[in-house]
């Protein structure tokens, strides 16, 4: 089993570590014919910690959408700004937060469809030992 180190952790900021992780859940993999699974790419301790920072920003795409719009739906003009510009800025930023969510869904089901591969290789592996 081949698979690449990519030396991030929990304590990375969370849009950097899913960047770095991006590349290696989508790198092909050699098929294991016993497990009948491809071989993940990315080790499962690095695939595990881009689950929980793909979660993280989820999480926090998820709270700036609600902030924002909280902002849109109490916002009178008088205290930060224009009403246009902020209608506009603000539509820009759900609009960011939006993509960015899709991006990080997509990181989850990578991420655990990589956990899912290295859990049945190694159940695989057991299997074999035992016979």
């Amino acid at each position: 089993m081949s698979t690449t180190t990519l030396g991030i952790t929990p304590t990375d900021n969370p849009f950097h570590a899913l960047a770095v992780a991006h590349a290696a859940m989508h790198e092909g993999s050699e098929f294991n014919k016993a497990a009948g699974c491809h071989v993940p790419a990315i080790s499962r301790k690095d695939a595990d910690i881009a689950l929980g920072h793909a979660e993280q920003v989820l999480d926090d795409c998820t709270f700036g959408m609600q902030a924002l719009g909280h902002l849109l739906r109490h916002h009178d003009g008088r205290l930060i700004g224009d009403t246009e510009d902020t209608l506009f800025q603000a539509g820009c930023l759900i609009s960011l937060l939006a993509n960015v969510q899709g991006h990080a869904v997509e990181a989850i089901e990578s991420a655990r469809c990589r956990l899912w591969a290295h859990d049945r290789i190694a159940a695989t592996l057991r299997q074999e030992a035992r016979s």
